[in-house]
């Protein structure tokens, strides 16, 4: 629960807790112990603190490996954790080792046309993107996609992931107007299954900005960041490291035009955001400061003229 609404501290120290007791009633080679590892993994990773989560995901392995083997889809699972870490470490072959070991066991335990198959073919696309190998990575989605639409119809909300990753790809190529049309594909179905104020509606309107921005339209771009912020304030409150990235990303269209109050405002905001979840060391909460201070400068020498 504390990990869903961002709280990352409060949900470690339960974890923790939880683990002392299994460690000494059930002992460290237990697979509940692998099932803690990999939550506590979860927030790690939630936090931003990939090497430590990948740590825990090895201890979940170990344990899974020892207790069920190779093949069994709880260490899939944990494979996969483990990719989606990597990846996010911009490791994207050691992310894509990992998701292979996954998808063998996937297709061997589930078939081709199961739904965690898709997740992993999905991964593996935008790990491609990653590696800017875009043409790979529409290939892994289209297959993502494929299976989606036909196991879980075409209004899931897995199927619009889907759509969206594939406008991600599409965006990097330069293919704007595509990449509309799948953000809009995803933004269709986002409304109609979770509705307009579900924070996964919310990242779509904010993915719909970046390509507003990437084509120099900074009035809709802010539009569509404004849409996103109002969701994500009501959805997931202020400190959120999604609100935050929105926030960051109207301070960067801020910039763009000119509004220098606006952007300190965005940034200020972001700060305290990144502060609260992420503490004062991390990348994110660091460039922040020095955006904060940037700005404060600028209106300084504004001031003097």
């Amino acid at each position: 629960m504390f990990n869903a609404l961002g709280d990352f501290d409060k949900a470690l120290e339960y974890y923790n807790k939880n683990l002392e007791i299994e460690w000494k009633v059930l002992g460290d080679d237990h697979p509940n112990m692998a099932v803690t590892y990999s939550n506590i993994a979860g927030v790690l990773f939630g936090k931003g603190a990939y090497d430590k989560a990948l740590e825990y995901y090895r201890k979940a392995l170990g344990i899974k490996v020892r207790n069920f083997g190779d093949d069994h889809l709880d260490t899939a699972s944990t494979c996969m954790g483990m990719a989606i870490a990597y990846k996010y470490k911009n490791d994207y072959d050691k992310a894509l080792e990992y998701y292979l070991k996954a998808l063998v066991v996937q297709r061997e335990a589930l078939g081709e046309d199961h739904p965690d198959t898709a997740a992993t073919y999905m991964g593996m696309g935008t790990v491609y993107a990653g590696k800017n190998d875009n043409d790979m990575a529409l290939e892994y989605c289209g297959k993502a996609l494929a299976i989606k639409e036909k196991v879980l119809g075409e209004d899931h909300p897995s199927t619009a992931a889907t759509y969206n990753n594939m406008a991600n790809v599409y965006r990097k190529k330069g293919d704007y107007s595509t990449a509309l049309e799948y953000y809009g594909q995803d933004l269709a179905i986002s409304r109609k299954v979770l509705g307009e104020h579900h924070p996964d509606t919310a990242s779509t309107y904010s993915n719909m900005a970046i390509v507003f921005d990437d084509k120099s339209d900074f009035d809709k771009a802010l539009e569509y960041y404004s849409k996103a912020l109002a969701i994500k304030r009501k959805a997931l409150g202020d400190a959120h490291p999604s609100t935050a990235t929105t926030f960051w990303g109207i301070a960067l269209i801020s910039n763009q035009k000119g509004d220098v109050s606006h952007e300190l405002e965005m940034w200020e905001k972001a700060l305290h955001a990144y502060l609260t979840t992420f503490g004062p060391d991390h990348k994110r909460t660091i460039e922040c400061r020095k955006d904060v201070e940037r700005c404060k400068k600028i209106m300084q020498s504004n001031s003097a003229l």
